[in-house]
């Protein structure tokens, strides 16, 4: 199974708060990961989580595997980046390396609008629910023609189903909220609905 880096980064959320630090998780399997009591994202398998623009000084991280909930505070000088390890079994969590360099990846920016958190499935996979205050950048994709749904929290319900279109270095950034239009940004032809 290949393993999929997924980077979040704060996004439009009117904060006047100095934005410094990031926070990376990496997980070993299903997990969620909550800042400050706010959902960021919950993980269906392996992957590398980044949140980006995190406010400098003291945070409280809730990591969330199965029914092990553990509360991590964290300080963020300017600029830093702290790792943490989601292991499959053991302890949570553990001191992490640094994410993959994946400079020359494309990169998927899934963005959630109005404040709500949908499902992501990407080549048939279900990847994550994404948090309703932050974007996440999928990365480690492959370029060329990735299937695409983004459905309802409890993925019941498909809000949009197409394929994006990714070339090496690339970004394309789709904005999702239920029962709007999907907003995509990126090159032209670079998401087909289906």
């Amino acid at each position: 199974m290949r393993q999929l880096f997924i980077g979040i980064v704060g996004w439009g959320l009117g904060s006047s708060v100095a934005l410094a630090g990031a926070v990376s998780v990496r997980t070993a399997g299903p997990c969620a990961v909550a800042l400050d009591g706010v959902s960021l994202i919950e993980a269906r398998g392996p992957g590398w989580f980044v949140v980006d623009g995190v406010p400098d000084g003291e945070i409280v991280l809730t990591v969330t595997r199965g029914k092990t909930t553990v509360t991590v505070p964290l300080t963020l000088g300017a600029g830093g980046v702290r790792h943490l390890d989601v292991p499959a079994a053991g302890p949570l969590p553990a001191p992490g390396a640094a994410p993959p360099d994946a400079a020359d990846s494309p990169t998927l920016v899934l963005r959630p609008t109005a404040g709500q958190r949908f499902g992501v499935v990407v080549d048939g996979q279900r990847l994550a629910v994404v948090g309703p205050r932050y974007a996440v950048a999928v990365e480690g994709l492959r370029a060329g023609e990735h299937p695409v749904e983004l459905r309802s929290a409890d993925w019941l319900t498909v809000w949009a189903r197409g394929a994006v279109v990714l070339e090496a270095a690339s970004t394309v950034a789709l904005g999702a909220a239920e029962g709007r239009p999907l907003v995509v940004e990126g090159p032209p032809g670079a998401f087909a609905p289906r």
